[in-house]
């Protein structure tokens, strides 16, 4: 008899893999573009779009998958957010609104750091694909409009103009657009707080107001006071330059501050009120003169009020104390206590 085949059973090996064992395949390039734009039309030039991956293996561990944006977004002004240069991406917008990024496929959170006159833009998550690889922004709100004016000898090309506002338990401030005197920004419906200010050698109060904004409203800001004009003068009667002139009204109201020019004059603006005067050197090499506050001033006209700077002066050699040698490269600080907090001083180097 023929003897029948052996059979042998054949055992199939398995091996078992984790996820984290496979390689991960790279993600795909993509171009993603779009076009920024105004409620009214044109395309908005200089806008920042930052795209966040949320793909939790492109984040460190010690990060919320946001970096270090959640940090920073308490003022728009302050957005300086913080990219992983491997998987997150930032691109501004060209002349027409237009931009072009190329990032890898997936899930980003995309916020939008916009230029003056339009407010801090949070898209959230966002998806880009093959399919979907384009990003287009029409921004909303009512605009707030008007101009800004000043005195004849102050110029407006420096004037600015913003809106503070209180979101989800943070200050959102809102940066105008202005040229020429005259400003524009988009908000969203809300309660405001508006100041209009002018940067310039002439020293100037600011202007404020508050209102509820719920449809496009025009607000005109009146940068103006009663002038004051006087100079500045130090030892041997000698003119100082770049010597701070500050009024300040204490919590009652705005103050007002400026610099003396080279020939020691000063010029600045200041609504009628009661005023604490404080004068101090803002050069190093004039620290040498202790600052200085002046008895308070009532303010109710055109008023000249010069200063003198001068006083009885200290010197000597700083010597040391193992040797008595001169020391050549110390400085000397002398401080007036005032109150609790308040003090003026004066620091000189040998």
């Amino acid at each position: 008899m023929r003897a029948l085949p052996r059979i042998v059973p054949i055992v199939a090996l398995t091996a078992t893999l984790s996820c984290s064992d496979m390689p991960t395949a790279p993600k795909e390039i993509i171009t993603v573009s779009g076009q920024m734009t105004d409620r009214d039309g044109p395309g908005i030039a200089s806008v920042r779009l930052y795209f966040y991956s949320l793909d939790p293996r492109d984040r460190p561990p010690d990060t919320d998958g946001q970096g270090s944006l959640a940090e920073h977004l308490t003022t728009q002004r302050s957005l300086r957010p913080s990219l992983n240069a491997a998987f997150d991406a930032a691109t501004v917008t060209d002349f027409n609104g237009r931009f072009t990024v190329r990032i890898p496929a997936g899930s980003y959170h995309v916020y939008l750091q916009s230029p003056n006159g339009y407010p801090f833009v949070d898209l959230g998550a966002v998806s880009f694909d093959q399919s979907h690889s384009s990003l287009d922004y029409r921004y909303t709100g009512v605009r707030v409009s008007g101009a800004v004016t000043a005195p004849s000898d102050v110029s407006i090309a420096t004037a600015s103009v913003s809106a503070l506002t209180f979101v989800n338990g943070h200050y959102r401030i809102i940066d105008g657009s202005v040229t020429g005197g005259h400003y524009s920004m988009l908000v969203p419906p809300g309660d405001y707080q508006f100041d209009a200010s002018v940067r310039s050698t002439v020293g100037t109060p600011p202007a404020n107001t508050t209102a509820t904004i719920t449809a496009d409203t025009t607000i005109d800001f009146s940068i103006t006071g009663e002038r004051l004009t006087g100079s500045v003068l130090g030892p041997g009667g000698l003119p100082l330059e770049r010597i701070q002139v500050s009024l300040d009204l204490g919590l009652a109201g705005n103050g007002v501050g400026t610099f003396t020019l080279a020939d020691g004059s000063y010029t600045m603006y200041a609504k009628p009120g009661v005023y604490r005067i404080h004068l101090e050197p803002w050069d190093f090499e004039k620290q040498y003169i202790a600052a200085r506050d002046f008895p308070p001033v009532a303010i109710s006209g055109p008023m000249t009020m010069n200063f003198d700077m001068s006083g009885p002066e200290w010197t000597g050699t700083v010597r040391s104390s193992a040797d008595s040698a001169v020391i050549t490269d110390a400085f000397v600080e002398a401080s007036e206590f005032q109150g609790r907090y308040s003090y003026n001083e004066a620091t000189a180097r040998t």
